[in-house]
């Protein structure tokens, strides 16, 4: 994929940025979609100079506002087309819900790992959870052995996609059960990594 040159704030010290696209406030597909704290709403693709590719938010942080944080999915899958692919949909809901939670730095902060559900149309079939609250499950606040000890201007928080049955033993234990997996995620080679071929932990 050709190199775009594009804006790349501190996201750009991890790696090359190979494709961008902007949440507009004025298109009616993302006529509901929340305002960012940070003003402007972009999803970018890198590939990391340490071989995998990030999915990362651009204009969630904004100190101004005590927003501190954005947002991030790490994997090795393949991606043909980035605006359409399961990783962009993943924080593209990450960016509809987090600014909905008021005390989003407070519960982090406490908690060192939260998760939440999401509903994702036409998701694949081993990856849903049917619940009220939500077809996919997402985990949020795994270290990074190479963003942890790099200074940017925001804190980046991992998201990684949840198999079913982890949700489901959260959604049964609690913050317990955020801990047992992150224990367990921690035994990994890259513990924040997502991929559709991933097999469960519980």
């Amino acid at each position: 994929m050709e190199e775009i040159s594009l804006p790349q704030k501190d996201w750009g010290i991890f790696g090359k940025l190979v494709d961008e696209f902007e949440i507009q406030y004025l298109n009616p597909l993302h006529i509901h979609y929340p305002p960012w704290p940070g003003g402007n709403r972009f999803l970018s693709l890198y590939e990391t100079n340490w071989g995998t590719k990030i999915i990362a938010t651009r204009g969630f942080s904004n100190f101004s506002l005590s927003s501190i944080h954005e947002f991030y999915l790490e994997t090795t899958d393949h991606i043909a087309d980035f605006g359409s692919s399961w990783c962009a949909n993943v924080i593209y809901e990450v960016g509809a819900v987090i600014p909905k939670v008021s005390d989003f730095k407070q519960r982090l902060e406490k908690f060192n790992y939260l998760s939440f559900q999401c509903f994702i149309n036409d998701a694949p079939l081993e990856w849903t959870l049917d619940s009220p609250n939500g077809n996919i499950g997402l985990f949020l606040g795994l270290p990074h052995q190479h963003l942890k000890i790099t200074k940017t201007s925001f804190i980046p928080v991992n998201v990684k996609l949840l198999r079913p049955k982890e949700l489901q033993y959260i959604l049964d234990n609690g913050q317990s059960g955020r801990q047992k997996l992150a224990n367990l995620f921690a035994q990994t080679q890259l513990p924040g990594l997502s991929s559709i071929t991933r097999q469960s932990l519980m």
